[in-house]
């Protein structure tokens, strides 16, 4: 019985020593941050060789940014954003980093009334830089913070354009186009706090 004990215990503390030395961790994050902005996003993540790895962060924003009056304004937004980092002190996806990320997004934007609707759909890549850090705890819990900056190859505001004749001149149309517009352009910001665990 303590023979077997002993074997328990040297296979663990093996099994985690070779765990530790491995490169090919994973580790999977969610990143509430998004919902200041109506959003969430999930982050995959995986260990390449040396310093390196690479990703993919999936994100949905379901903004309601204007319903008044009957009129109502409305975006989705969905981003696949493959992305590589570096971490620069170690090899083992924690530490400060620099990265790199494509974000691949469609746009579909809605104004609507009760009997009219005009919708504007935009498809565009942004890539973007960014640099950050990553906490993990004994037991596999991560928490990491990172901050960027890209430019979009469209700006995907809601054109005037447009609009149906019959609503050009109509106040709620106009208010709910500006709404919708507000801190719109094509500059591609990119942050995130985000929860997760490494496997």
């Amino acid at each position: 019985m303590k023979n077997n004990l002993i074997k328990l215990l040297i296979s663990i503390a093996l099994f985690q020593h070779i765990k530790a030395e491995c490169k090919t961790d994973y580790i999977l994050e969610i990143n509430p941050l998004l919902l200041i902005n109506q959003g969430i996003g999930i982050n995959a993540e995986r260990s390449l060789f040396n310093e390196y790895s690479a990703g993919l962060n999936l994100e949905y924003f379901m903004q309601n940014p204007y319903n008044t009056n009957g009129v109502s304004a409305n975006r989705y937004i969905y981003t696949l954003a493959p992305f590589m980092r570096y971490y620069f002190l170690t090899d083992k996806m924690f530490g400060p980093f620099l990265g790199t990320k494509l974000n691949i997004t469609y746009s579909q934007s809605i104004i609507s009334d009760s009997n009219t609707s005009a919708q504007s759909n935009v498809f565009f890549i942004a890539p973007i830089i960014q640099a950050g850090y990553r906490f993990i705890s004994e037991i596999g819990f991560t928490l990491s913070a990172y901050i960027g900056i890209g430019f979009k190859s469209k700006n995907n505001s809601f054109d005037t354009n447009e609009f149906p004749s019959s609503k050009l001149d109509n106040q709620d149309w106009k208010n709910a186009n500006e709404k919708l517009n507000k801190d719109v352009s094509q500059i591609q910001p990119d942050y995130g706090i985000t929860l997760g665990f490494i496997f």
